[in-house]
Parts: structure tokens; C-alpha cells; sequence
């Protein structure tokens, strides 16, 4: 390790930040270097402990322990030395604490980079090895008190955070260390840590470890006013996008609020240093708001990030990439709310400057290009253009096989996304078969995806299975398709046990499918008991996201009573064509118009069931209700 090796040093402190790891030639190092870089730290802990093995390891941690992580990175794959720093510790080698400190700081960096290159495992194990340094025991911090920080137990975090944790005990903070240097960098190295939680599908580990540093700058500012603020703001973003990944946008919206009107007061006092927080925080709350189930006020805070973004970009053109991302998602909100014109105008805009830097960088925004094609495309096929969609979904498909071929792990899926969107395309153009073609290769990818990263990838492969059975059932294959929409739906049965907040909604869609398959298949009373349980989930959901599910209600509902209907189960179809009906009537108190034309036809079935059973000055009655509506 005393010889140079090329490409070394990317982690030092004065290096240049490299955005990737810089990867080995198989020649840089022998076996023999390379061997010993794998198994020093299973060797260390076992050795009988000596002057030598202690004189040698003081010289290799003090000096070259920073090149060996950078070794392991490009040369192989990262581990944590738990076990050595605990053999180290064991032995009282105070001498060798005084590095831990900068290997936690190349730790944090080297996640980064690992995150930059999809090895996320890898970067969790990284950043885990971090924030552990920055939690041990006294003696690695001289100066702090005999008692520097205490475990929570699981109960504790129970009785804090109800109804949010079963988990096995978490190592986090509870007294803050004396260094505020140090504490600074273990709220930071959480943050981060929370930040490859996430990514790797860990939700629920990713907000205990976000919840600590929020505190813990909390306990700053209280000390210090003005001297951690802008990091209190940061950690209650970091909070509210983990409440929103849990399903709970409603909790999420106070933290983000915060977090807005910190940085808003910040940039009043220094605008230069803070008015892009300002922005990214809006963008967040927008986020949140839509989570929520209101997508008429997402739109205000992204507009007002995105004219922000608009006077960075002004000035920076480092600023247009924020831009684009923030017209992309801006288009969701629009569409939801009915403004197609405009949204199809702001993802245009979005592919426009997506386009412009991808033809700069194509490595670092041709993906991005991608989604914003992917966006515009679903948006063409929304308002009635499905052969412009076809052609656009098409290109963002040849962008990501291309990108898929250079870095599998990185973009396989995304293409899979894009896949599953063409094969949408297809099917809305009248073409099953190309469509079944188009998801089976989606499905393929995210099975294997599923089988690496189950945690994060089974939930998009239950979507795509959900796609396939349709285009199975078109194609006349309705066994096959029915065995992909009960998988998919003991996909989603798992999943909303684990989350229900999460993943209920995405269950009782695919219910309501399966009763559509076995309705099909002249299996109606079992098709009746499926559309029940649908039916049951969106009742406990749209009270709470009344915006979000009352739709999804209705047509639950609707198929619920055609089935009775078709059974002659009149008085059970009249009990919940009321329920439809009540529901329409509710909406109409708020919006008129908007669901007026639905209404006339919930009116219209209301009307029939009083005639199948027999009332019919009731139907008559309801009949003149219909012709008062507006047309």
C-alpha cells in the first residue's frame, strides 16, 4: 500500500470530487495485494494480539486505511470493519481512534459515488460504517464525557413513534456528543444514510434515521440560534419525503411546512445563499400536497419553485436540469386537474431543455430526457393523440435500451417503466399482440429484478403483471391472465400488510380487475366476493384522500352493482346504486359541472333498479332528477 497506484486518492480531502468510483485495471495490483485488501480484516480479529500485530496495524490504519477503502471500492466490492474497530476498541488502542474521524468522512463521500454508480447495497454499507463511527463509544472522541450517548430500545421508539415501528432495536443518538463539530457530522451522515435507506426500499429504517438528526439540530438551534438553521430545514425535508415514501403525506405536511418557512425567512436575510432551498423545499410541499390527494394546490408551490428556478437558470445554467424536472412534474399535477392544454405546454417545455442537455451530456441527462418522454407520451394518450404518444413512448424506449446496454444495473429499470408504457400504447391502438410481446420483456426484467432487490422491485412488478393479465384476457388467453392478476394481487396482499398506507389502494385495484376477469368468465359470485373486498378498501380510504379514491370508489361500486344486477339481486344492486349516488351528489356540492355527465349517468341505473323493482314513481322521480341536470 506504500507504492502509488494509479487512479488512487479520489478520497482524500483536497481531491477533486469524482463523481463516480474510478474503476482498476486488473493490472494496477497483484493477487497478492489484492488478497490481502479482501482478508486483513477477518485476519485481524483473529490473530493473538502482540506489540507487532499492533506496531503493523497502527501503521496501516493510520496511513493507508483511506487508499484501502479506495482499493476495495474500484477493485471490488465495500465491507464495514465493524468487528476490527471492535477488536481495536477491546484492546484499549487508543492511538488508532484518531483516524476514525476521516474514514467516516471518506465513507460519506464514497457512498455518494457508489450511489452515482447504482451499487447501492454497497453505499448502505458505507454510509452505515459512518454514522456507527460517528456513534461509538467515548474513547473515540477524546474530549466528549464518560457517558457521550445512550441506545434507544425498541419500546422507547414505540412510545415516540407510535404505530411506526417493528423494527429490531436501532443504534441512534440520544444526548448530544460536546463536539458540536461532531454532532454536526453525525446529523449529517444519518441524513445521508437515510437517503440509501430508501433507494434499497428500507422505508421504515430510512425515517427512524432521519427522525434523529431532526432532533439533534433541533438541540443546535436551541443552543446555537441561527448557526444550524438551514440544517434543521434540511433534515424536516429529508423527514416529510420519507412520511410520503410511508404513505403518510398528511403527517409529512407540517415538517415540510417548517422547512419552506425556514428557508423563505433565510432568504429574506441572505437570498444568494438560500433562495434554491426555497425552491427545493416548494417542490417537496408540492409533492406532499398531491400525496395527499389535492392536486388543485400542488400546482401554486411548484409554479413558484419553478419561477424561482426560471431566475437561477437565468443566471446559471447549472440551474436547468432543476427546471426541467420541476415543469415534469408540474405536467402530473395539471393533468390531474383537468388543464391539459397547459400541462401539455410544460412538459414540452420540460423535454425542450431535457433535450438541449442531453445533446450536451448525454450521460448525465439522457435519462432524464427519457422521463420527460415518458410523461409527454402517457399526456398524448390522455387527450385522445394515442399514435403521437406511440411515437414518443417509442423514443424514450430506444434512449433507455441504449442506456440499459452501457449500465444494466443502473437503467434496466427504467426501461422496464418504458416497456410497460408502451405496451399501453399498443394496446390503446388495437394491437394485443405487439402489447403482450412489449410487457412479457417487462415483466422478464422485473422478475429479475425482483429476485435482487425484492424489496424495492416486487412492487413494480405486480404493476406490470397487472398490464399482462389485460392483454392476455385481449388475446384470448383468459387462464394465463388470470393467474397474473393473482399474483399480482398476493403481491400487493403482502405488501399492504407490511404498508397498508402504501400499497391498499394498489390491492384493491387489482381486486377490482380480478372480479372483472371472473365476471367475464360467467363466474359471477365469485367475482361478487372480490369486487366486495375492493370496495370495502376504498371505503376506508376516501374518507381520508377523498380527491385521490372517490373515483376509484365509484367505479368499484358500479361494477359491484352490475354484477348483482346481472344476478337479479335487485334490492342489494338498490343499496348500492344509493351509495353511488350519494357519492355523485356530495361532488356535485363542490364541483358542478365537472361531474355532472357521470352523474346523469348514476342517475340513469338509479332509475332502472327502482323499475326492476317495480317502484316506479321512485324511478320516475329520479328521471325528472336527470333531465335537471346540465348537459
Amino acid at each position: 500500500m506504500k507504492k502509488a497506484i494509479p487512479g488512487m486518492g479520489y478520497l482524500s480531502k483536497d481531491s477533486q470530487d469524482e463523481a463516480r468510483v474510478p474503476k482498476l485495471v486488473e493490472s494496477a495490483i497483484s493477487e497478492v495485494l489484492w488478497y490481502a485488501c479482501r482478508f486483513w480484516p477477518d485476519h485481524v480479529c483473529d490473530v493473538t494480539f502482540s506489540t507487532d500485530v499492533q506496531s503493523r496495524l497502527e501503521e496501516l490504519v493510520t496511513h493507508h486505511l483511506i487508499k484501502w477503502l479506495e482499493v476495495t471500492a474500484s477493485y471490488g466490492k465495500c465491507r464495514e470493519l465493524l468487528g476490527v474497530r471492535q477488536w481495536i476498541e477491546t484492546r484499549s488502542m487508543l492511538g488508532l481512534e484518531s483516524v476514525k474521524g476521516n474514514y467516516a468522512d471518506a465513507c460519506i463521500k464514497l457512498a455518494e459515488q457508489l450511489r452515482f454508480d447504482d451499487r447501492l447495497e454497497e453505499a448502505l454499507v458505507v454510509a452505515e460504517e459512518a454514522v456507527d463511527i460517528f456513534l461509538s463509544p467515548v474513547p473515540a472522541w477524546p474530549g466528549s464525557g464518560s457517558q457521550a450517548y445512550v441506545w434507544h430500545t425498541e419500546q422507547e421508539l414505540l412510545v415516540q413513534w407510535p404505530g411506526e415501528v417493528q423494527l429490531p432495536p436501532v443504534p441512534v443518538l440520544r444526548e448530544p456528543y460536546s463536539s458540536t463539530s461532531h454532532s454536526k457530522k453525525l446529523a449529517r451522515s444519518l441524513l445521508e444514510l437515510k437517503i440509501y435507506l430508501s433507494q434499497v426500499g428500507q422505508a421504515e429504517e430510512a425515517l427512524l434515521a432521519v427522525r434523529e438528526p431532526m432532533e439533534l439540530y433541533r438541540r443546535l438551534v436551541a443552543e446555537e440560534p441561527g448557526v444550524f438553521t438551514s440544517e434543521l430545514a434540511w433534515s424536516l425535508d429529508s423527514l416529510s419525503i420519507s412520511l410520503c415514501d410511508m404513505g403518510r403525506p398528511s403527517d409529512a405536511l407540517e415538517a415540510i411546512q417548517e422547512a419552506v418557512e425556514i428557508y423563505q425567512r433565510l432568504a429574506i436575510e441572505s437570498p444568494n445563499e438560500y433562495i434554491f432551498d426555497v425552491a427545493n423545499s416548494l417542490k417537496s410541499l408540492s409533492t406532499c400536497l398531491y400525496g395527499m390527494g389535492q392536486p388543485n394546490q400542488a400546482p401554486e408551490p411548484m409554479q413558484e419553485a419553478i419561477e424561482i428556478y426560471r431566475r437561477l437558470t437565468a443566471e446559471r445554467q447549472a440551474y436547468a436540469s432543476g427546471l426541467a424536472l420541476c415543469l415534469n412534474n408540474l405536467t402530473i399535477y395539471l393533468s390531474e386537474i383537468g388543464r391539459l392544454n397547459k400541462a401539455l405546454e410544460t412538459i414540452q417545455e420540460a423535454i425542450e431543455i431535457r433535450r438541449r442537455l442531453a445533446t450536451e451530456r448525454p450521460a448525465a441527462y439522457a435519462s432524464d430526457l427519457a422521463s420527460s418522454l415518458d410523461n409527454l407520451s402517457s399526456h398524448l394518450s390522455d387527450i385522445g393523440k394515442p399514435n403521437e404518444a406511440l411515437e414518443v413512448i417509442q423514443e424514450a424506449v430506444e434512449i433507455r435500451r441504449r442506456l440499459a446496454r452501457e449500465q444494466p444495473a443502473a437503467y434496466a429499470p427504467d426501461l422496464a417503466m418504458s416497456l410497460n408504457n408502451l405496451s399501453k400504447c399498443l394496446a390503446e391502438l388495437g394491437r394485443p399482440k405487439e402489447a403482450l410481446e412489449t410487457v412479457q420483456e417487462a415483466v422478464e426484467m422485473r422478475r429479475r429484478l425482483a429476485l435482487e432487490r425484492p424489496v424495492v422491485y416486487t412492487p413494480v412488478l405486480a404493476s406490470s403483471l397487472n398490464n399482462i393479465s389485460s392483454y392476455l384476457s385481449d388475446t384470448n388467453r383468459p387462464n394465463e391472465g388470470l393467474e397474473a392478476i393473482k399474483e399480482a394481487i398476493e403481491i400487493y396482499r403482502r405488501l399492504t400488510e407490511e404498508q397498508p398506507a402504501v400499497y391498499a389502494s394498489n390491492l384493491a385495484m387489482s381486486l377490482h380487475n380480478l372480479s372483472k376477469y371472473l365476471s367475464e368468465m360467467d363466474r359471477a359470485n365469485e367475482a361478487i366476493e372480490v369486487i366486495q373486498e375492493a370496495v370495502e378498501i376504498y371505503r376506508r380510504l376516501a374518507p381520508e384522500q377523498p380527491l385521490a379514491y372517490t373515483r376509484d370508489l365509484d367505479s368499484s361500486l358500479h361494477a359491484f352493482l352490475c354484477y348483482l344486477y346481472d344476478l337479479r339481486r335487485y334490492n342489494d344492486a338498490l343499496v348500492t346504486i344509493q351509495e353511488c349516488v350519494q357519492l355523485y351528489k356530495q361532488a356535485l356540492a363542490e364541483c358542478r359541472l365537472k361531474v355532472a355527465p357521470r352523474s346523469r349517468y348514476v342517475l340513469h341505473q338509479y332509475s332502472e333498479v327502482l323499475e326492476a323493482l317495480g317502484r316506479h314513481e321512485e324511478a320516475a322521480a329520479v328521471g325528472d332528477e336527470v333531465n335537471q341536470l346540465p348537459t
